[in-house]
């Protein structure tokens, strides 16, 4: 599994302007959780040094470095079939440590496409949605197994417009090296304006398991 420092990854975007008085500027949140998302699906590791202190700083691995063994061709898009679907969820299903249940987040142009295949449609219909990772979701069943789908609106925000990820929860985990922390900064801008700002520090890094038990679209 890989371990890898995030930080550097992080910081570009956390040099941002606050407003006077508020504990954390919504613009630098977003942009937090943005490069986060970024880190977790198209990070590649390496290392290098840092230029302020001399530092190692090390990028961890995304999902698409990681997962090799099921990286599914999408057909052109208005030609996705039932049986493309059902296939997907058998080659993440053959490995004998997959589990029943996936989540199976997906763009919203991909979605709309799958949400039309009758498979697919009358099921989203027809179930109300339910709890699952803290968020309201509704499941497919197959004869592979279940997928909880998911309608990822920052796919498209990471250049991914019609995406998807077939996940086995399980055996993904985003472990904490160092708790999440704010930096109060003084920049200048052009000009020689000083302006307050904040960064947001966290070391994290992705592990990943069994990874013939996802997949990427």
């Amino acid at each position: 599994w890989p371990a890898h420092d995030e930080r550097d990854r992080l910081q570009p975007c956390r040099h941002l302007p606050i407003d006077e008085g508020r504990e954390l500027d919504r613009r630098v949140f977003l942009a937090f959780v943005v490069e986060e998302e970024d880190a977790i699906v198209t990070g590649i590791g390496g290392e290098s040094t840092n230029p302020e202190n001399g530092e190692k700083q090390y990028m961890m691995n995304g999902l698409e470095s990681i997962i090799e063994s099921n990286l599914i061709e999408l057909p052109a898009k208005g030609n996705i079939t039932e049986v493309n679907f059902l296939e997907w969820v058998e080659q993440t299903s053959a490995d004998k440590q997959s589990t029943e249940e996936k989540l199976f987040l997906v763009s919203p142009s991909l979605a709309t496409e799958i949400a039309s295949l009758n498979l697919v449609k009358g099921q989203l219909q027809n179930r109300r949605a339910e709890d699952y990772l803290g968020t309201k979701i509704k499941w497919i069943e197959t004869q592979f197994g279940s997928l909880r789908m998911r309608v990822h609106k920052g796919f498209p925000v990471l250049k991914r417009p019609r995406y998807g990820l077939i996940l086995d929860m399980p055996y993904l985990r985003l472990r904490e090296m160092e708790e999440l922390y704010t930096m109060k900064l003084m920049l200048e801008e052009a000009g020689g304006k000083r302006v307050k700002a904040r960064k947001m520090v966290e070391t994290k890094t992705l592990e990943v398991r069994y990874e013939a038990t996802h997949a990427i679209l």
